[in-house]
């Protein structure tokens, strides 16, 4: 008798194979008020026990510390050259008498670290205490420094540069004096920051914001109770060329560009990411959320995406995402909510604001999607450094119409995912390995990556995307799949000029999946006027089989 589960299983496998079939062969080619994720926050042991953040003011030059511990008693963060306590430049946090003192010191090894001012009659306190309480079991501690103090015992926080934060805390009591500083009991670890980054394209620029022709636009979920379920897909399917005239009084079929995108996150326990997707037709208004785990083939091309730690969105200011044509009359909002607990009753309000203009950018900017498509992603377990790849190479680079420039990249896994990378092999033989790339990923701490100087790729350029990941913590294989339990490997890569790129490249096992380019049109143009044609890689049926049967051999 043949086993119902596997049986079941089996026919999902069936089904889901099919469904991205049909995927191949119709692919296509602030200031704010909110409920904001800090861009800087990490959960740094991964279970909530310590948050640790920080703020650069560049016109100070100073660096602002935020630590968050589940203690009464100290916490310490050190700068080390190596990752080790010896040689750090250490900060030792704690309440005395009530008061917060944090102060700064030096390791010279697996020892309490001394003050500087008693290692060095050179040296000074380079700390500013600025708050600090212990507050519902947890010890919280703000405080200051000069990015450069000049003091010898001190790291100079350099621009760019990346280092070893290492972290330790006493689980339990209150020392309230040197003595009782250092003893067992303590939890420690370690993570590689670049605390202070260099300034990407002008991405934080708020001037938009102050010319009358730039408007805004809010796409709301309101009071959405999600369903019970470990993994959600919600969408809203929106006429955004429609909203655009009411919201500006501007005739309809009006073309502006979109120029930021802005989430703003009301209930952050259950929100796992946010995508809008382009439409290249009319679809219909759904004036309510509802569930959206596969698109329409017309509304694959993505415009904006958000996951945690991500933030705003802002375009540099010769780039927008052209409104009011075909291809981006209307859009679906998509929410993946990620619920392992199953937690009924759960209520979502997160909204997106939309910044678009009147005043046309020099370029029309979009976004390819690279990495190793979620369906063969296999992953063992117990292993601590697994890494897969994948190839965009000539077989769809050739539909480009000409070169790009790249001006961001979001770079995106799961839970398990440690780091990603593309490397870009250029036609001359020259490799380009350490632009894009996150050696030290984090599911809680997605950014976007923006270049000052934009990247340019030409269609005989390569590019590889690397995805390492770590089931050293899992007994099951890990595969391919939307919830946090399952793993993907994207880079979502944004550039201009539009018409000349792909909507997604992808060389992957075991034949080249698929890729699409897209059209060019003029500006001046009314909607009626405009065409939308795609170009496809070319596959015959016979090749269709293949994938079928390849898919399949690979599930059984």
């Amino acid at each position: 008798m043949v086993n119902k589960k596997i049986m079941k299983k089996k026919l999902f496998a069936l089904n889901f194979s099919l469904s991205f079939l049909l995927l191949i062969i119709n692919i296509n080619p602030i200031n704010t008020d909110g409920n904001h994720a800090d861009a800087n926050l990490f959960d740094i042991f991964r279970d909530g026990s310590l948050y640790f953040s920080w703020k650069i003011d560049s016109s100070s030059k100073k660096i602002e510390f935020h630590i968050n511990a589940n203690t009464t008693g100290w916490v310490g963060i050190g700068l080390s050259p190596e990752g080790k306590m010896a040689n750090a430049d250490m900060i030792l946090c704690y309440m005395k008498s009530s008061v917060p003192n944090c102060t700064d010191r030096y390791a010279s090894g697996n020892r309490v670290p001394e003050l500087d001012t008693f290692l060095n009659e050179n040296s000074r306190d380079d700390l500013e205490n600025i708050s600090g309480e212990i507050k519902d079991g947890r010890s919280i501690f703000h405080f200051t420094r000069k990015l450069i103090t000049g003091d010898d015992l001190d790291y100079q926080i350099q621009q760019g540069k990346e280092i070893n934060v290492i972290f330790s805390y006493r689980k339990d009591g209150n020392p309230d004096s040197e003595n009782g500083i250092f003893n067992m009991n303590t939890k420690y670890g370690g993570e590689k920051f670049i605390l202070y980054p260099n300034e990407g394209q002008n991405v934080k620029n708020d001037d938009f914001k102050n010319d009358n022709r730039t408007y805004k636009m809010s796409l709301k979920f309101n009071n959405y109770l999600l369903p019970v379920n470990d993994t959600v897909y919600s969408c809203m399917n929106y006429d955004i060329t429609k909203m655009a005239a009411e919201t500006t009084k501007l005739p309809y079929g009006t073309i502006y560009h979109a120029v930021a995108y802005e989430p703003i996150v009301d209930n952050s326990e259950f929100m796992h990411h946010i995508v809008m997707f382009s439409c290249d037709s009319n679809i219909q208004i759904q004036p309510e959320p509802y569930k959206c785990r596969a698109l329409p083939r017309e509304c694959t091309k993505i415009q904006f995406e958000w996951a945690p730690g991500s933030g705003i969105y802002q375009l540099p200011n010769e780039v927008g995402i052209l409104w009011g044509v075909s291809e981006n009359r209307n859009i679906i909002l998509q929410y993946h909510y990620d619920n392992p607990k199953k937690k009924s009753g759960a209520i979502d309000s997160t909204f997106v604001n939309v910044y678009f203009t009147t005043k046309l950018r020099q370029y029309d900017a979009a976004t390819t999607s690279l990495g190793y498509p979620t369906p063969f992603i296999k992953i063992p377990s117990n292993n601590k450094a697994y890494t897969i790849g994948d190839t965009c190479s000539e077989p769809c680079t050739k539909f480009m119409k000409g070169d790009i420039n790249v001006f961001s990249v979001f770079l995106h896994g799961h839970n398990y995912l440690r780091k990603i990378r593309t490397e870009i092999i250029y036609a001359n033989g020259t490799i380009d390995n350490t632009t894009m790339i996150e050696n030290n990923y984090r599911f809680d701490h997605q950014k976007y990556i923006y270049f000052k100087n934009p990247i340019k790729i030409t269609p005989k350029d390569k590019l590889l995307t690397y995805c390492t990941y770590d089931t050293s913590n899992s007994t099951d294989e890990v595969l391919g799949g939307d919830s946090s339990s399952e793993e993907m490997c994207f880079n979502f890569m944004s550039y201009y000029p539009r018409e000349n790129g792909l909507t997604q490249c992808y060389g992957s096992l075991p034949i080249i999946i698929g890729c699409g380019a897209y059209n060019k049109f003029d500006r001046n143009s009314t909607i009626s006027e405009i065409e939308i044609s795609s170009n496809f890689l070319s596959t015959n049926f016979s090749q269709y089989i293949i994938i079928i049967y390849l898919i399949m051999l690979y599930i059984y």
